[in-house]
């Protein structure tokens, strides 16, 4: 049953190039994108685990304006 799926898709990509050539763009920066955003939530969830006591670390952050009224962090 799965060669039969696997040919069918084969012989529909081979009739359509032009849409499977998008469609294969469009999934590859779906999925660069999805592993970009995972990767950072990530980074943010991870922010000082190697303290034993990191569910009580807090972090604090100080934003002021430049003399050019540019935001400062």
């Amino acid at each position: 049953m799965i060669k039969h799926f696997l040919l069918t898709a084969w012989r529909n990509l081979k009739r359509n190039k032009l849409l499977t050539i998008i469609q294969i763009f469009c999934l590859t920066i779906g999925l660069a994108t999805f592993t970009l955003i995972f990767r950072y939530v990530q980074y943010e969830k991870n922010w000082d685990k190697f303290n034993t006591k990191f569910e009580r670390v807090y972090r604090a952050q100080q934003s002021w304006k430049d003399a050019g009224d540019q935001a400062v962090t």
